[in-house]
């Protein structure tokens, strides 16, 4: 700026005051990962703090904590915060990157098998932060007789169900697993297990002229059985097979297995009714 033909007496003092009025700068906002349009805002250099516009990004998961100045950066400016001259340049823009919080959630751990019977020792809960690993549990359940398999959601293909794990048996998340838009709406991971049969035991009976059995059925509906009875003396065998449970969206027992090798196969079970002795004819 040029100032000229100044008349002033001797001595004399002259002060001068700059206007900024036309001086401008402007704020350019970045989403950072977000999602949404924000215009750019435009300041007076010189003039009063004027407040940033608020944040109209949107980031699934994850909650606006404030404005950085580098795309990796700590809050400097929070949302709408009154800001002043933040550079000198004529139009220059100063670029200010949106920062995420990820959101925790907490889920529910149901240890229920199946009916009234349900593991004991879980944790009971976990809290998950969007976007991160499942954190590995510090306690899983036990109950004698079951085999923890770990935790996971029901599948349904339009016809059966089968589980998905999130958390194996050790309470370790299955394959980095993390806490994803898949699992926005859930709000608890259900218990998986398998039950540990015992290979039912036959009986030496005495022939009776009656029908006799020589393998006890199973109490809970474990197994059922074919070539358990029979009338006339002699050796059998009886076969025992599994009952594979039903899975269900509410999971729980998903598989029985025969607790003498973890098999499934269908066991022979050998049995006999021997003949009366003379004694006794």
């Amino acid at each position: 700026m040029w100032v000229k033909n100044f008349a002033l007496a001797d001595g004399e003092t002259v002060y001068l005051k700059a206007n900024y009025k036309d001086r401008k700068w402007r704020v350019k906002y970045d989403a950072n990962g977000g999602e949404g349009e924000m215009a750019p805002q435009t300041f007076f250099y010189g003039g009063e703090p004027d407040a940033l516009t608020a944040c109209g990004f949107t980031r699934t998961g994850y909650q606006f904590a404030g404005w950085a100045t580098t795309a990796g950066g700590l809050v400097v400016y929070t949302d709408q915060q009154p800001v002043k001259d933040l550079t000198q340049d004529h139009l220059h823009f100063v670029d200010l990157y949106a920062v995420w919080t990820p959101n925790t959630y907490t889920i529910t751990l149901v240890d229920t098998i199946i009916d009234e019977i349900s593991g004991e020792g879980g944790q009971g809960s976990v809290t998950a932060t969007y976007d991160a690993v499942l954190p590995t549990l510090t306690k899983v359940p036990s109950k004698a007789g079951y085999t923890f398999l770990g935790y996971g959601i029901a599948s349904f293909n339009g016809s059966t169900y089968s589980p998905i794990l999130y958390y194996d048996a050790n309470g370790t998340a299955v394959d980095g697993k993390k806490f994803d838009d898949s699992l926005l709406l859930v709000n608890e991971f259900r218990s998986i297990w398998k039950k540990n049969v015992a290979v039912p035991v036959g009986k030496t009976l005495t022939y009776n002229g009656a029908l006799q059995t020589g393998v006890d059925a199973s109490s809970e509906g474990d197994y059922t059985l074919s070539g358990h009875q029979q009338t006339a003396a002699g050796p059998y065998t009886a076969t025992a097979t599994l009952v594979q449970p039903t899975v269900t969206a509410a999971l729980g027992l998903v598989e029985r297995k025969w607790s003498d090798g973890g098999t499934t196969e269908a066991k022979s079970v050998s049995w006999s009714i021997a003949p009366k002795t003379p004694a006794s004819l």
